[in-house]
């Protein structure tokens, strides 16, 4: 799974963003609500990004906990009913991005 595949799977399934066509700007970009659109989202890659991916997990009361280690990030993820998992990776970002794939039960292939 390549970085562009996480970042549409993290808005759809995770933000509850729809990706559409803006007329105005001439592009396509995430709709977030009725009046909030976004041209790029990137949580693979850009810190804030998957922090926004952090803070909606939070509200869906799902919990991460980010270690850094010396070679990658582990983020330990713990659901409502107690589930928990581990995922590893080279970047904060990607690695929250993957666990909170997992959290919201899509299978990684």
């Amino acid at each position: 799974m390549d970085n562009q595949e996480i970042n549409r799977l993290i808005a759809e399934k995770v933000m509850g963003y729809e990706l559409v066509y803006n007329e105005k700007f001439e592009l396509n970009g995430w709709k977030m609500g009725e009046k909030s659109w976004a041209g790029s989202f990137i949580p693979s890659a850009s810190i804030e990004d998957a922090w926004k991916v952090v803070e909606k997990l939070r509200e869906d009361q799902i919990k991460m906990d980010i270690v850094c280690q010396p070679e990658n990030y582990v983020v330990y993820v713990s659901s409502a009913n107690n589930e928990s998992l581990e995922i590893k990776s080279k970047t904060a970002p990607e690695a929250i991005c993957l666990a909170a794939l997992k959290a919201v039960g899509y299978e990684m292939e």
